[in-house]
């Protein structure tokens, strides 16, 4: 079936390109110069409830990008109201294709284009950053890839996910907003997935991920689901390089750009490129190539002197989201309290039952019952947790005016993980749960 074409004001539409979560994006050429643009045009929800909130987030992603003047990143040329009210804003059109395209068609970068794009892009993060703005959803689908002249450039897309550092002076007025997006988890740091503020350390380390990608062919972290990926990520352990790239100057930036602990991460993105740009990668050429990912398991970690258990264990995972009708900013501030307040006894109930707490991602909360101690009791604590759970948050409902609705959910599985030299368990035993809870 044929899109539809808007009507734009000084536009001439000439096809639909494609669509994101939010907006339609058309090329078109624009009357008074005659060049061809990329036009965004924001979607219209299928809840009117919505549509101030997204109304918000555009002119929110407009007000970004008209701050960013760059090569390396697209620039905005215009903006406006269309038809039925809808926003719309015109950037320069590039004419190529992504990374995320470019790699699927032909594989991993050639060491030459490779120094090229991933050093542009960080050259655009670095002046990003100096702008007091953070993009938070670097990846492969948001960097277009041009070829001009025989010459090959890249442009860094879609700042609308971004937000403003904490140093800036428009992070206060952003805070509320910034803080509902977290970003495409396969290449989101950590402490992003866990709803931290805005910081460039976060953009260096999906631009280390979308680096390795470009080396290896691969994807870096991949699952079986959603709930796996995150919790890939939100794992402590490093992320392993194969053995070409490890034993190679680049290996010791990625690996840098690649810390888990934003304390060990490079957070200078200006100094981590002029390290970048000075090295050689000549002797990488033919080594790392597609399905170098295989190498990814194990590489520079050994196990020698290490003792590793094997232990059964129960995982109980829980969410708690917490809705309005009114999304007012008060009403936010309200429900931000009200979610705290549930969250604090949540995990004191659960922890009262014998749960280890192991960490948070958003609205989910996940405990270990069996370690680091294990009972005969394990599992019937976990489902008892669980039940009292739910008991306390209807008790505490019903005695308490509420201006929210509470969604609770839990999933249970029980499992053996690994637990090497006193580090969390690892293992498909935690992603069941979580994918239990996210499912129920």
């Amino acid at each position: 079936m044929a899109k539809r074409l808007f009507e734009v004001p000084g536009y001439q539409i000439l096809e639909w390109i494609g669509e994101g979560a939010f907006g339609t994006v058309y090329r078109a050429r624009q009357c008074s110069t005659n060049r061809h643009v990329a036009i965004k045009m924001l979607r219209t929800p299928p809840d009117d409830s919505q549509w101030a909130r997204r109304i918000a987030r555009f002119h929110r992603e407009t007000g970004l990008c008209a701050k960013l003047r760059h090569p390396y990143i697209v620039q905005l040329v215009d903006a406006g109201i269309g038809e039925a009210d809808q926003p719309y804003a015109v950037f320069e059109y590039i004419d190529g294709e992504t990374l995320q395209q470019h790699l699927k068609r032909c594989g991993p970068l050639q060491v030459d284009a490779l120094k090229t794009v991933m050093g542009q892009v960080l050259e655009a993060l670095a002046y990003a950053h100096q702008e007091g703005i953070t993009h938070r959803d670097l990846k492969p689908g948001n960097i277009m890839v041009t070829t001009v002249h025989g010459q090959t450039f890249a442009k860094v897309l879609d700042f609308g996910t971004g937000g403003y550092l904490p140093e800036s002076k428009d992070f206060l007025d952003d805070l509320t907003l910034a803080s509902e997006v977290l970003g495409t988890p396969s290449y989101a740091a950590p402490e992003q997935l866990r709803g931290a503020p805005p910081n460039t350390k976060s953009d260096i380390y999906a631009w280390g991920l979308v680096c390795l990608e470009c080396l290896t062919g691969a994807t870096v972290m991949t699952g079986t689901s959603m709930a796996e990926i995150i919790h890939r990520q939100l794992l402590a352990d490093a992320i392993a390089l194969p053995v070409e790239i490890a034993n190679h100057p680049i290996g010791a930036l990625l690996r840098r750009a690649l810390a888990k602990s934003p304390r060990d991460r490079a957070g200078d993105a200006s100094r981590l490129l002029s390290e970048y740009r000075a090295i050689c990668f000549d002797e990488l050429a033919g080594k790392a190539r597609a399905g170098g990912g295989e190498s990814l398991v194990a590489a520079n970690k050994s196990t020698e002197g290490f003792q590793v258990e094997k232990r059964l264990v129960t995982v109980l995972c829980y969410s708690l989201g917490i809705g309005s009708h009114d999304d007012s900013a008060a009403d936010l501030d309200i429900l931000a309290c009200w979610q705290r307040s549930h969250r604090r006894l949540c995990a004191d109930v659960a922890s009262g039952h014998g749960g280890f707490q192991a960490g948070n991602l958003g609205d989910f909360q996940m405990f270990y019952f069996g370690y680091p101690q294990s009972s005969d009791f394990d599992a019937r604590l976990a489902a008892r947790a669980a039940l009292n759970l739910a008991e306390a948050i209807g008790r505490r409902s019903a005695h308490n005016a509420s201006p929210s609705c509470l969604e609770f959910r839990a999933g249970i599985h029980s499992g053996f993980v690994l637990i090497d030299c006193g580090e969390m368990p690892s293992g498909a035993t935690s992603h069941l749960a979580l994918r239990l809870a996210a499912s129920a």
